[in-house]
């Protein structure tokens, strides 16, 4: 007598896949066009050049890294995927009016995406900016809630 256990995990596998992956574990193909000839990583130093004021910013700059700009492209958050977490070192890099667009925008993205962003290593200057979720990872990340 066959046995349908192997097909029928199978099919439920196929089904609840959305589930338990990230949606953009792989980069879109516009995403991918523009890193591999660089203007994010560009658009990113213009701003880290200009705005960068700890001693993080340049490991925005990193090759692990990944770009959120903000919608009016002037602030940059780096971050790196990872299952279903998006992490970020330090704050976002950009305009101080922009700032909080910023995180509210990278906030959606990872939604979008079916991640849940952190913030490693803030300054406290701008702790107000986020929606901070009572939990700690390490001595000072910042989940938003």
């Amino acid at each position: 007598m066959p046995s349908y256990l192997p097909v029928v995990l199978l099919v439920l596998l196929l089904i609840l896949r959305k589930d338990f992956t990230a949606r953009s574990d792989r980069p879109s193909i516009a995403q991918g066009v523009r890193v591999l000839i660089g203007l994010e990583r560009e658009q990113a130093l213009s701003i880290i050049k200009q705005h960068g004021r700890s001693s993080l910013a340049h490991f925005c700059l990193l090759p692990d890294k990944s770009y959120y700009f903000s919608p009016t492209g002037k602030t940059a958050i780096a971050y790196v995927a990872k299952g279903r977490g998006a992490s970020t070192l330090g704050d976002p890099i950009g305009a101080a009016e922009d700032l909080k667009d910023a995180i509210i925008g990278y906030k959606e993205f990872c939604d979008r995406n079916n991640w849940y962003p952190a913030f490693d290593r803030t300054l406290p200057d701008n702790l107000d900016l986020y929606s901070v979720n009572s939990g700690r990872f390490g001595r000072s990340s910042l989940g938003l809630f």
